[in-house]
C-alpha cells in the first residue's frame, strides 16, 4: 500500500482526470458546471498542498 503522500498524489491525479472529463461534457446551457469546476479544482489544489506538507511534524499542544 502506498504511503499517505503517494495516496494523496494518486487521488489528486485521478480527480484532475475526472475534471477534464467534466469539462468535455460542458454545454453552454450548463450554468452550474463552471462553479462546480472551480470548487473541484480548488479541492485538487488543496490536496496538492497537503502532499507537500511534512507528515512527520507533530501538532503543537
Amino acid at each position: 500500500m502506498p504511503d499517505q503522500r503517494e495516496a494523496l498524489k494518486n487521488s489528486a491525479a485521478a480527480l484532475r482526470g475526472e475534471a477534464l472529463k467534466l469539462q468535455a461534457f460542458n454545454l453552454p446551457s450548463d450554468h452550474d458546471i463552471p462553479e462546480g469546476m472551480r470548487r473541484l479544482l480548488d479541492a485538487i489544489d488543496r490536496v496538492d498542498v497537503v502532499t507537500l506538507a511534512n507528515f512527520d511534524v507533530q501538532p503543537s499542544a
